[in-house]
């Protein structure tokens, strides 16, 4: 796990935040110029990413700082696995201080075993042995303008099936007990089991699109949908201007 503070940003306004989430693809569909136009476009408070480069052989930058940089926001990455002579993982960008980052050995999501999949379910998904990796929870204590604090998060789930997935979600609900916003790349509609399993652990899908979701505990109230600014990954950039309510801050 590494966090990179680029600045020192100001505070939010007290209990509202605009949270976004967008797997970036590793900015084979739009150079990071075009994501941070698109990020600032959002006017978004909070940012989760998935499938981020840092230092590879494909993308010889880290990806998460430079977005931090274009951006003026404070970062969080969390490697996920080795990979090309660098990194792959997921990030959080913050115009709020992060105060305590967690992304420990805890936080690995459970990693499925390839021959326990029914081979009907591999040709389904299109899963192959070397699409098994590790996938990760990285969470975040943000402080608010009126000195609370509220925790968020971000995931990736793997992309093969419910056996896979639901471990994943029960690993979060574990985890993720005073996590106020989760968002991330879910691998599942809202309509599936993943989505079940966490709405019966006090989790509400705010807004989904495709794969892509955010999800908030009841204590987070959605204000406004934002509309997408542009297309720039194979996954849509989705963001919710929410309000934090009082039962969402964390000691």
């Amino acid at each position: 796990m590494t966090a990179v503070a680029s600045v020192a940003p100001p505070p939010l306004a007290a209990e509202r935040v605009t949270f976004a989430t967008l797997n970036i693809a590793y900015a084979t569909h739009a150079s990071l110029e075009q994501i941070a136009a698109a990020i600032r476009a959002l006017d978004a408070d909070v940012v989760a990413l998935q499938e981020v480069d840092r230092f590879t052989r494909r993308s010889p930058t880290d990806q998460a700082a430079q977005l931090g940089r274009l951006l003026d926001m404070e970062v969080a990455y969390a490697p996920a696995i080795d990979y090309q002579g660098g990194e792959f993982g997921i990030a959080l960008l913050s115009r709020v201080a992060i105060v305590a980052i967690v992304a420990m050995e805890s936080i690995r999501l459970p990693i499925l075993d390839y021959h326990s999949l029914p081979p009907p379910t591999r040709l389904l998904f299109g899963c192959r042995q070397d699409d098994i990796e590790q996938h990760l929870l990285l969470t975040a204590r943000l402080r608010l303008a009126d000195d609370t604090e509220i925790s968020v998060a971000t995931t990736h789930l793997g992309r093969c099936g419910a056996t896979e997935r639901l471990p994943q979600a029960a690993a979060i609900a574990t985890h993720a007990v005073s996590t106020a916003l989760l968002a991330g790349d879910f691998n599942a509609r809202r309509s599936g089991r993943v989505a079940g399993h966490l709405t019966s652990n006090g989790w509400r899908v705010l807004v989904a699109r495709g794969v892509d979701w955010i999800v908030g505990r009841s204590c987070i109230a959605v204000e406004e949908v934002v509309p997408e600014p542009a297309r720039v990954s194979d996954h849509p950039l989705v963001a919710a201007r929410v309000r934090v309510q009082p039962a969402c801050v964390v000691d």
